[in-house]
């Protein structure tokens, strides 16, 4: 549980009880004790790097004189930005010193489909540096806190985004997610973060990091909330629920899966599958992740190569260095890791079913503190940075959507369950969340968002 000086209003609510506020309060009225709380909380978590009150003041009386007929899903619901993502006017740093006086002239196409909702854009949340990083401490504004604990990071690169939708600064947080960047900080911070099918959401205007893997999604303590989100994002129809076939994802090959994660999601999973399931073990796992590490590499390469020598002192050391290393990928290796990449993904969709969702942990680690790089797991030792998407980075490569969903905390640390399925089996993937959620309600005794 999150101390109570660091929740803010929205901690914890269902999206029923933030309509609610915002019925009670006005949409300025809400904004201001959004503002508030972010004064008052964010100098502890290093959540949001830009703010601008009198614009979110401002955009937020437009939407009070809106006409009941007039108002979108989102009326009204405060969001948080990634600093990755453009917004008409305000600061859009990636997180880097390269990027400083960067003022985008207008708002990406996800902020667009936001906007027209009636969501309200409150502020910009801190990225790990260009999103090239897994441990969100790496950014010329410093390092997000976890609210479970100060001292540990929130993992990935939409850390700020992470901290802010857990602490309930705001119900809901935008991310990009090319490696695991949205569902990682969920799990360490105890919130759901979906992640859409690759190219179900538009990335027009956000920072590219390696756009045959990149993708947009959100973070938030609702799970309807969070669907909604991606509707409007996605510009389809929310998916209704429908009854999973359930099937545990074989991670014995993967390395540093801390035992007691494993055991708690595996559980879990038992518990709401019934026991009936199909234990599904799919590619090598190492030579997947070596594939995706190629074409990250590569594009990452290909976005930076104009500026990365010149503006070399203006990098952080460690983001320099993973950049560079994708100029000594040629053509040739990175074309057959395109195909290899094209033909798993072809052969997973053909061998799932299309009401089948895949279960695994999503992260193998709690949130380790910030800073630490080198931890053992179990009687292995291995790096923090590697570890943490071990079992998320191969469904940015094949591009399938995943949800993860909180779980639990072991040691006041959350972690979450990765729930999985191909592309157009979203129906089941809904259901599976909704069915999980209840589970992890029922056993916890909590209320509101889950």
């Amino acid at each position: 549980m999150i101390d109570e000086s660091l929740r803010g209003p929205f901690y914890r609510l269902s999206l029923p009880q933030i309509r609610a506020l915002v019925a009670e309060n006005g949409v300025c009225g809400l904004a201001e004790r959004t503002l508030e709380a972010i004064d008052r909380i964010n100098p502890r978590l290093n959540a949001f790097v830009h703010l601008d009150r009198d614009r979110v003041l401002a955009e937020a009386r437009a939407l009070d004189q809106l006409p009941a007929t007039e108002r979108g899903p989102l009326h009204g619901i405060p969001i948080g930005v990634k600093d990755l993502i453009d917004v008409a006017g305000w600061p859009m740093t990636a997180g880097s010193r390269v990027m400083s006086g960067n003022t985008p002239g207008r708002d990406a196409a996800v902020i667009t489909r936001l906007r027209a909702a009636g969501a309200l854009v409150v502020g910009m949340t801190l990225t790990h540096e260009f999103a090239y990083g897994t441990t969100g401490d790496v950014s010329s504004h410093g390092a997000a806190h976890n609210p479970h604990r100060l001292t540990h990071m929130t993992g990935a690169s939409s850390a700020g985004s992470g901290a802010a939708a857990a602490a309930g600064l705001v119900p809901l947080a935008l991310g990009s997610d090319t490696g695991g960047s949205i569902r990682v900080p969920a799990a360490l911070c105890g919130v759901f973060g979906v992640k859409p099918g690759h190219g179900e959401v538009s990335i027009d205007g956000v920072q590219a990091l390696a756009p045959s893997l990149d993708h947009v999604g959100v973070l938030a303590h609702d799970s309807d909330l969070a669907w909604l989100a991606m509707s409007v994002l996605s510009g389809r129809r929310e998916p209704e629920p429908a009854a999973p076939q359930w099937s545990w994802l074989d991670i014995d090959r993967v390395p540093l899966v801390d035992p007691r994660i494993a055991t708690a999601v595996r559980g879990m999973f038992d518990e709401v599958s019934g026991h009936s399931t199909l234990e599904v073990a799919l590619g090598n796992w190492p030579e997947m992740r070596g594939v995706a590490g190629t074409i990250m590499s590569r594009e990452a390469w290909d976005t930076h190569a104009h500026q990365l020598d010149v503006r070399k002192a203006d990098y952080a050391e460690s983001t320099w260095e993973r950049i560079d290393s994708g100029r000594h990928i040629g053509d040739e290796q990175y074309a057959d890791a395109r195909r290899t990449q094209r033909l798993w993904r072809d052969t997973m969709a053909a061998f799932l079913d299309h009401d089948q969702v895949l279960v695994c942990p999503t992260a193998g680690i709690l949130a380790p503190e910030i800073g630490v790089r080198e931890m053992t797991v179990g009687a292995e030792d291995g790096i923090s940075t590697r570890i943490l998407t071990n079992l998320t980075v191969r469904w940015n490569l094949v591009g399938f959507p995943a949800v993860s969903v909180p779980a639990g905390e072991i040691d006041g640390l959350p972690f979450g369950m990765q729930i999985i399925a191909k592309p157009g089996s979203e129906s089941a993937l809904r259901g599976a969340v909704d069915e999980v959620t209840r589970h992890v309600r029922g056993a916890s005794g909590a209320g509101g968002a889950y």
